[in-house]
Formats: structure tokens, sequence, C-alpha cells
């Protein structure tokens, strides 16, 4: 079935109830909400936004198990049962995609290609030697070959056939389609601000009306509720990906570097850009710090030097990297099977995200699995990862202490297009100038913990550095955890 971009749907004018309600349009959570419908439960899909237009629309729409060089560290820090478990999760969910999209006809651009791990230095052959071992214990067929048909020198690849891309916005919003097929609701623009456990669970929406379910499911990214204390565990990363038409030949399969710094290159069809091109993604760094117009420079950059392509599209995504590379797929707090929640799939939660409704929707309807308790939130191998939890607490702690005192910039220095934090003492303010010239002052405090949010040249946005909320220019959110606008500046401050 062929779906329009923006799918006409009912809005939300009264309180409903469900068997389970699921929160967020992105592609787990319209997976998850499609495959307890087909399990015979009343189902209620909730989206902030539209569906697919946060994290799955702006992805580099791969679906693979082979993911760079991750099976040499989870073998060491979590075992081979659980990364042959990690790639199980995303195979499953990439045949399920592919099932889908044929069996519903989705013209969702589907394709068959390789996955490919490469290195551009010698040292980079152990990297792919561990990963060849790691991966084929894991049960992944790779292979390893010492060509490519990149158009510059390579030491060596692991290659996955039959992996594949897809334009991941249209599938999803084919099974939002199908969802409502088989009797599911599907509302659009309404925000969930609060969530209530009881039996049954309810929810509150900025429409002003009630949910209630027996179960909730929040697939919302970053979870929108603290409890569990996801924000606190998690690294929000974002990356940037550029594309372009190149004269020569497109590389035919997908590949993604084991080297530093990481180079994710992949072709798109005409189906996706009108035209044949490249598309190139890296620069990962934390939200809410560094200059990300830098960041699309560099990868601009580095598809006209190799490529010899000139920049057509760009785009940014936010992702939220677990502290072992698993995602958190189960319970929000141990022994709560109210509500369950699915977030950490670390950049690659297409397939793994699919992967992960298939195990939640069976373990909704009483079928448990063992590959959920190495998913599980309240897993012990997550807790081994020291460095990385400390490393993440450290830096929030900074940011929410420091950027008090560093923030300081002048409003009146401010250009059309620029934005930044001015104030004096204790009182601080996020203030933006349009094309037009006009100012936008909201309070530089995010209403998820307070820390003071930065400016994002590149996607005029406001990003929080602590926990990777995000805001639009008049103070509205575009990502969570934060579920309440920034606050103009002559209001108060809450909290």
């Amino acid at each position: 079935m062929d779906v329009p971009a923006e799918a006409t749907r009912p809005p939300l004018d009264s309180d409903q109830s469900c068997d389970v309600l699921v929160i967020g349009g992105g592609i787990a959570g319209v997976s998850t909400a499609h495959e307890l419908a087909l399990r015979g439960l009343s189902v209620i899909l909730l989206e902030a936004r539209t569906i697919a237009s946060g994290v799955t629309g702006n992805s580099s729409a791969k679906l693979s198990a082979l993911q760079g060089a991750v099976y040499r560290k989870l073998k060491r820090t979590v075992g081979a049962e659980a990364a042959a478990r990690y790639a199980e999760l995303n195979l499953s969910g990439l045949e399920r995609i592919a099932t889908l999209a044929e069996t519903l006809g989705t013209d969702c651009a589907f394709l068959r290609r390789p996955a490919i791990s490469y290195s551009r230095e010698p040292e980079g052959l152990r990297t792919l030697e561990e990963e060849f071992d790691a991966a084929r214990d894991a049960g992944l067929p790779i292979e390893f070959e010492p060509e490519s048909d990149l158009p510059f020198p390579i030491a060596g690849v692991l290659r996955l056939d039959d992996q594949a891309q897809v334009d991941p916005v249209a599938w999803t919003r084919g099974i939002a389609a199908a969802l409502r097929d088989l009797g599911g609701r599907v509302f659009e623009h309404v925000r969930v601000t609060g969530v209530k456990q009881g039996s049954p669970c309810s929810a509150e929406t900025d429409k002003g009306h009630e949910i209630q379910a027996g179960r909730i499911v929040v697939a919302t990214h970053t979870p929108i509720l603290d409890r569990g204390l996801f924000f606190a565990r998690m690294d929000s990363q974002r990356s940037y990906a550029v594309a372009g038409r190149i004269e020569s030949p497109l590389p035919t399969g997908m590949y993604l570097s084991v080297d530093e710094p990481l180079r994710s290159i992949r072709p798109m069809t005409p189906g996706e850009s009108g035209e044949s091109a490249l598309l190139v993604s890296g620069e990962g760094h934390r939200v809410g710090t560094g200059d990300p117009v830098e960041r699309y420079l560099t990868m601009v950059e580095f598809l006209r030097d190799e490529f010899g392509a000139e920049v057509s599209y760009h785009w940014c995504a936010h992702d939220e990297m677990s502290p072992d590379h698993l995602p958190f797929v189960g319970p929000i707090l141990p022994r709560n099977d109210r509500i369950m929640v699915m977030t950490g799939f670390s950049k690659w939660g297409l397939a793994a995200g699919v992967g992960a409704s298939l195990l939640l929707a069976d373990r909704l309807v009483g079928v448990d699995s063992e590959a959920l308790s190495t998913f599980d939130p309240a897993r012990a191998s997550q807790f081994r990862q020291v460095k990385e939890l400390t490393s993440h607490s450290v830096e929030t702690g900074f940011h929410f202490a420091g950027d008090r005192l560093r923030k300081r910039a002048a409003e009146e220095d401010l250009k059309p297009g620029e934005g930044a934090v001015v104030g004096e003492g204790l009182t601080q303010a996020a203030v933006s100038r349009d094309d037009e010239g006009g100012y936008h002052r909201v309070s530089a405090r995010c209403t998820h913990l307070g820390c003071i949010v930065s400016w994002n040249q590149a996607d005029r946005t406001w990003d929080c550095p602590c926990h990777g909320s995000r805001f639009e220019t008049d103070g509205s959110v575009l990502q969570g955890p934060a579920t309440d606008p920034l606050p103009t500046a002559d209001q108060p401050d809450p909290g």
C-alpha cells in the first residue's frame, strides 16, 4: 500500500481506554503497537509530533547485524551468548521489516545489500581479525576480504551478505496504517506529560485527556519518565549525515569504518533522493557540546575529497548510547510489569527496534523469552561498565554547575540566525534572532532537571548537554526526556 507523507488522523478529543498504550511513534513504538494488535490486544499509539518524524526519519536507514567492530566489545564485556542474542535481535528485526514490506505492499525502497566493516589503516587489521572471530562466535556468517569497491585504499574488510537498507519513514507509516486497519487507534500531535502506575495505568496528555491502559510501553527514544533513571545511564550522542550525487559508480555495499573517526558510507537509490547519490555519516559527539556547523563541514569535506561529490542533502540524528551497547527492553523498574520501556539502541534502532518489538509483544501476551533477560533494563552487565557510567555522570555534573557561570553572551551582539545564553547573576535566558532580526527569549534552564541549554547553530535549536532534551526557538519540545516547553524568559523559572 502507498502511504501519503502526512496521513490524516483524527484528533484526540476525549478520554480513551485500551489494553496497551504505546507512547512514541518511531519505528520501535509503531512496530510494537502493530505486533500487539496482531496478537488481539486493543492498542492506542500516541505520538507527540508525527509518525516517524524524529530519530527514525533522520537515520542512515541501514538494517544490519554487522555494526563496525561491536562484537569484539560485546564478547569481552557481556559474553558470547549475549553477543549472539544481540545479533539475532537485529536479524529478526530485519527479516520482519522485509516480510511486512512485502505482505503489506509498502513502497519503502527496501533493498538487500551487503554490510561491510572496513579499515584504512594496517593497524586496523587486528581489530578486523578480532571482530571476525567474535562475530563468527555470535553466529554471523561473515567473510574476511582484502579488497572493496571504495575509491580509496583499504587494509581489509569484513562482509556480511543479505543485509538491507530501507526508507524507514515509509515503512513505519505503512505499519501505522496497517495498525489502524487492525483496529488500533493512532493519534499524532499528542504529548504525554505524565504516567501513573496502577490497575489500570493512566497517562495524562497535553490535550487535557486521560488514557487508561492495562499496560504502557514507553518508546520515546529517551524515556520521558525519570523512574528507572535511564537519563543517568545513557549518553545522548548526535551524528551527522550528508549526501550528494557522484559521477563515478556507486559502491555496492553499506560500509562502516572500524577506525577513528568513524565513517558510514552507503549508496542511495533514485527512489530515496530523486537521483543516484551517496550518503556518508559520522562525527558523533555528545548533544549540546561542540560546534555542529563544524561537524557538518567535516562531513562535506569527506564526501567531496573522497568521492568528488557536492552535497545536496544534510541532516542529523540523535541517539541514546547504553553503557554496554545492549538496548534496554523490558520493565521500567524491577518487578514492574505494568510499564515497559524500549531505549538505548546505540545508533542501531531500526532493525533492533523491530526485533525488540517482537520480544516485548510476546512478553505482554504471556510468552516469555530467555533473550529478554539479556536486554532487561535491570541487567548487571551495564553496571560493570564503570568507566562509561562515571564519565557520563562527571560530564553531566560539569555542565550542570559550570554552564551557570560560563554561558554569558551579550544579546546585542547576536546577528540574525544566531542564538546564545545571556544574563547576569543567577538569571539566564536563551535568546535567538530569526532571519528577520526578531528576538525570541525563553528560559535557559532545561525543564527536565534544570541544566543550561546550548545553542545549536546548525539546526537552530536549544540542546541540553546533560540528558539530550532539545527545544525549538519558541521553547517547544523537540525531543525528551523533557515534556514541558521552555517558558518565555519573562515568565518565572520552574523550580
